[in-house]
């Protein structure tokens, strides 16, 4: 448990580049280069509630750093985990 907050909780990737934001905005619209990422505490209960379990695949679409993805492997031990993000900063 100690192991999935440290990796959860590691404060790298929360800058893109304006190039990265023109491009993912040419994609999503106006909008959709602004990031906000869910807390370790917030998926936390969004797993329980989804009833996230061993066997189950985990899609996080706009992952930013992943670290959703691999919340879903280490607490919910999700069979597998897919992160997809434009930003290649993230």
């Amino acid at each position: 448990e100690a192991r999935a907050a440290e990796l959860v909780t590691q404060g790298e990737g929360f800058v893109t580049t304006d190039a990265e934001n023109a491009a993912i905005r040419l994609v999503g619209g106006a909008r959709s280069d602004q990031y906000g990422e869910i807390t370790p505490k917030g998926f936390s209960e969004l797993g329980r509630r989804l009833e996230l379990a061993c066997g189950d695949v985990f899609a996080d679409l706009g992952s930013g750093t992943g670290r959703s993805v691999v919340q879903s492997v280490i607490e919910f031990d999700c069979s597998r985990a897919l992160g997809i993000e434009l930003a290649a900063s993230r």
